[in-house]
């Protein structure tokens, strides 16, 4: 099973949201809808073209990508696209700590501290600490 790159900011998704241009954000109505159907908002971020889905109900920001981990490991062109998009991501939100994450990851992590981890009260250095103890090639601190 192929698992994607996710990111996860330490700003919340309702600030993110609000960084976002009036017409690439979520409405209060959509944001209230992924909250009650339990799913991510589209969206891209300016100057790029990559779709992503991004989890901003919660206190943390949670961006799925359709680049596939394991490629960006083994193909360098698939990793150089990333990395001029995360140039994007970085300008887009400067000073919040960013982690590039295998969504496997994620996916262990939320078996460990729940399913909406990510509204919990200040979830993001529960989440540092546990990743500082997983092998480093699933997972990236980028800003």
């Amino acid at each position: 099973m192929a698992h994607n790159v996710e990111y996860i900011l330490d700003i919340s998704g309702e600030k993110f949201n609000q960084q976002l241009p009036s017409n690439k954000s979520a409405t209060s109505t959509e944001l209230e809808d992924c909250k009650t159907y339990d799913s991510g908002f589209e969206f891209t971020l300016p100057n790029t073209t990559v779709d992503l889905i991004g989890e901003l109900t919660g206190n943390v920001t949670l961006i799925w990508t359709p680049w596939v981990y394991s490629s960006i490991l083994r193909t360098p062109s698939i990793l150089d696209k990333l990395v001029d998009w995360e140039r994007q991501l970085l300008k887009f939100c400067p000073a919040v700590a960013t982690y590039r994450v295998d969504e496997y990851l994620i996916e262990l992590w939320e078996k460990e501290a729940g399913e909406y981890w990510f509204r919990d009260v200040n979830p993001f250095p529960a989440l540092v600490k546990w990743l500082n103890n997983q092998e480093p090639f699933h997972w990236k601190k980028i800003n």
